[in-house]
């Protein structure tokens, strides 16, 4: 009996990256076992990306495992000239979220960590992501992913409307047979959602009157504080003077004209600024002639007594 032979499979081929690799200790009776776990991006950037996870003894066989799986898992998006998403998406997973935003052409690709592993190997050029709560490198891929599955085309929208394409979104009316009852929690143990209502043990999300800003970022400091703040301030107009006491002036002989290029010249002011101001402390023991741009009450009254003479510039 003759042999027949196989044709090969079409194996597509994905670029990958691999996002973490860590070590897991688990202690038993006879000791420690360690193991390793790898977390893997693949994608052809043309709109195919996927995300698995692998567990070994070895790091290369865990990575092994995380490609394997992460090519059984992959999604396909649809992108608009190639560069960016459809429309906003958000995704969640775990504690953590990811915000995605279309942008225009020349943006670049503004995400970090794990969200830009994903975006980039789904081929996306320009776009802008926000990622909110927890950082931990799996669930903000998976997030990722979760946003991105969530997208839909204008066909998409119009065959779940039951409508055609042709038809303008904003003039497409509501599935009315697309509205589900009211779910009742809290309706005995046997409806699922009895004991804590969907709400979990503890924690904040749990308490009655919960509510959380939209800002919140997880206890770090917030976007709205990170920018830099804007508006007017007088500050930039205010006068500032050059200050010099009384007891400074008994320098200068007596009948003596102090101007302030003087005192400059004289190692008593340094920086003029916008003028110079005389204070009271000390006491003036010769007679002089001061000019000067504002004077104190408490100087004008020692100087009036000394007999010098004060010109305001």
């Amino acid at each position: 009996m003759q042999k027949q032979k196989r044709e090969p499979k079409n194996n597509k081929t994905f670029e990958e990256l691999v996002i973490e690799v860590k070590s897991v200790v688990k202690v038993t009776q006879g000791g420690r076992q360690r193991r390793f776990s790898a977390t893997v991006v693949v994608g052809d950037k043309n709109g195919t990306v996927g995300i698995g996870i692998g567990k070994a003894a070895e790091v290369p066989d865990a990575i092994k495992k995380a490609i394997q799986a992460a090519n059984k898992n992959t999604i396909k998006i649809t992108l608009i000239d190639n560069r960016t998403i459809q429309h906003e998406a958000f995704g969640k997973s775990g504690a953590a979220s990811v915000l995605l935003k279309p942008a225009p052409a020349g943006a670049g690709l503004i995400a970090g960590g794990a969200v830009r592993a994903v975006l980039e190997l789904a081929g996306v050029r320009d776009i802008s992501s926000k990622s909110l709560g927890s950082r931990t490198k799996l669930n903000m891929a998976t997030a990722t992913i979760n946003a991105l599955k969530s997208i839909k085309t204008v066909s998409e929208v119009a065959k779940l409307r039951g409508k055609e394409e042709s038809e303008k979104l904003h003039e497409l009316e509501r599935n009315t047979l697309a509205k589900q009852e009211r779910r009742r929690v809290g309706r005995g143990m046997g409806s699922g959602l009895g004991k804590t209502s969907g709400r979990g043990e503890k924690g904040q999300k749990a308490r009655s009157g919960v509510s959380i800003k939209a800002t919140f970022e997880g206890g770090q400091l917030p976007l709205y504080r990170r920018l830099p703040k804007r508006g007017f301030s007088n500050s930039d107009f205010k006068i500032r003077y050059a200050t010099i006491n009384l007891s400074d002036l008994n320098k200068f002989e007596e009948g003596t004209v102090v101007t302030p290029e003087l005192l400059k010249e004289c190692g008593l002011l340094k920086n003029q600024l916008d003028g110079v101001k005389v204070l009271g402390d000390g006491e003036i023991e010769k007679k002089l002639t001061i000019k000067a741009n504002k004077f104190s009450k408490t100087a004008i009254e020692k100087l009036e007594k000394s007999g010098s003479t004060i010109e305001v510039i």
